[in-house]
């Protein structure tokens, strides 16, 4: 499938790490988030680290630790299994997954249904 422009939506909590982070996603993967990057809680989508050198084209504050996903970037829907390497790691994406690309070249997996809950195409 071709990438095409999606907008991204929704409102997440956030907070800066002060010591790194590691955990195992529902699919197994093992990520790593540094001191610096940023825990991202939100209801579709659940724990995320963001690297700090890109969070603040990724999200802008509203009020204390909230804050509204913004920009745009590009997304296609896997066909097959496959590997996406992510700042935090490999990360695997299922079939039906959606592989998003920001405007600097960063990747990672999205659910489909999250996908469907956090992106909208653009026009």
């Amino acid at each position: 499938m071709t990438a095409a422009r999606y907008r991204r939506v929704g409102i997440v909590h956030a907070n800066q790490l002060t010591e790194p982070l590691e955990w195992t996603t529902s699919q197994g993967a093992h990520l790593r988030g540094e001191v610096g990057d940023w825990l991202v809680l939100s209801a579709p989508a659940g724990q995320r680290t963001v690297a700090a050198e890109v969070f603040s084209q990724l999200y802008e504050w509203v009020v204390a630790d909230t804050f509204r996903a913004i920009g745009e970037v590009d997304a296609r829907q896997a066909e097959n299994t496959e590997d996406v390497a992510t700042l935090e790691g490999p990360v695997r994406a299922a079939a039906g997954d959606w592989v998003v690309t920001d405007l600097y070249g960063n990747s990672w997996p999205v659910p489909d249904s999250v996908f469907r809950a956090t992106y909208e195409r653009v026009a």
